[in-house]
């Protein structure tokens, strides 16, 4: 329960920082609408909303087992006025890691999960700023003993959450770089003989994003690759 709060909040957080965002950014909006009705309702992502899209590979070190172990996947997202993104990821364990069973005392541990990816950028347009996401997906665990006798290749249906802060750099118009740690909780694991919760673990993460991260307005055929537009 304590986890699921705890993602609830981490998802109301980034949205609530969004609406701030986007409310600031129209205070500062130099156009003037003098038409305007005072009781227009206000809503959570009007005017001026920009979108993009961007996608790249996600690289991550860290403890599985007390061995270092480096996990490899991707993720992709849309996002909104730069800030913003809603997508998803998926990651797998790359790294041999050795597990002691009954029965099995040299066993191979292969882990992976995958689902949706939430977060947002603070201050986007400078050339180095903060970011913040949360992964929520659903992760599969199996053991294969060295020898090739399969152990355990069931789907365990396991819920997996992990939420990461870090700085993020802008590289070039098109691509970002983005350095943060996490923390990976999981929940449901299945296997007999197990204990799950050795698969909870922090890891510091490198995720490459290239994409259009200011590129259209609502409304609008025009792509802009510029982080900022300009007014002639």
């Amino acid at each position: 329960m304590k986890k699921i709060f705890f993602t609830c909040f981490l998802a109301m957080y980034i949205l609530a920082a969004f609406a701030q965002d986007n409310k600031d950014s129209n205070k500062d909006n130099k156009e003037v609408k003098t038409d305007k009705n005072p009781k227009e309702m206000q809503t959570l992502f009007g005017g001026g909303v920009r979108f993009g899209i961007f996608g790249g590979p996600i690289i991550s070190f860290g403890k599985m087992e007390g061995a270092l172990a480096v996990f490899s996947g991707g993720g992709f997202a849309a996002t909104l006025n730069q800030n913003l993104f809603i997508g998803g990821y998926w990651t797998g364990m790359n790294s041999t890691v050795k597990v002691n069973l009954p029965n099995f005392s040299d066993a191979r541990m292969q882990f992976k999960h995958g689902g949706f990816w939430l977060g947002y950028h603070f201050n986007p347009n400078k050339v180095i700023h903060l970011t913040a996401a949360s992964k929520i997906g659903w992760g599969d665990l199996s053991f294969t003993q060295i020898s090739g006798v399969n152990y355990n290749n069931q789907r365990n249906n396991m819920f997996v959450v992990e939420p990461e802060f870090g700085v993020e750099l802008n590289v070039a118009r098109f691509m970002k770089i983005a350095t943060t740690a996490s923390y990976r909780i999981v929940s449901g694991t299945t296997t007999e003989n197990y204990d799950g919760s050795n698969l909870n673990g922090g890891a510091v993460n490198l995720t490459f994003k290239f994409g259009w991260f200011n590129s259209r307005e609502k409304g609008s055929n025009n792509w802009n690759w510029n982080n900022n537009n300009n007014n002639n």
